[in-house]
């Protein structure tokens, strides 16, 4: 039984989005004003302007990518990069420099 062997490019975009979507957030964590909806208050437009960052360049590069099969270790590499900035932006020793 011979096995299929499926491109990487669908999951890298997926990988590659979300370290999108996590440097989005940790941009976003230390501006206050982004009231989407008033009821929630500025945690609304924190998290659902990093959510369309996700399903856009998930689009986006899907569709670029879809029978492509890019090397995986840049992928990780940028994916790690992206999330790691992303979280360290959110420590307020670093939020409170912007």
């Amino acid at each position: 039984m011979s096995e299929e062997r499926k491109p990487f490019g669908p999951a890298a975009a997926a990988f590659l989005s979300a370290g999108a979507a996590c440097l989005a957030l940790g941009l976003l964590a230390p501006v206050t004003a982004l009231d989407l909806m008033p009821k929630v208050g500025p945690l609304s437009g924190q998290t659902m302007i990093p959510a369309a960052v996700f399903f856009i360049a998930w689009k986006g590069l899907a569709f670029l990518w879809n029978e492509r099969d890019p090397a995986p270790r840049p992928v990780f590499t940028a994916t790690f990069t992206m999330i790691a900035c992303g979280l360290v932006l959110t420590f307020p020793p670093v939020s409170q420099l912007f």
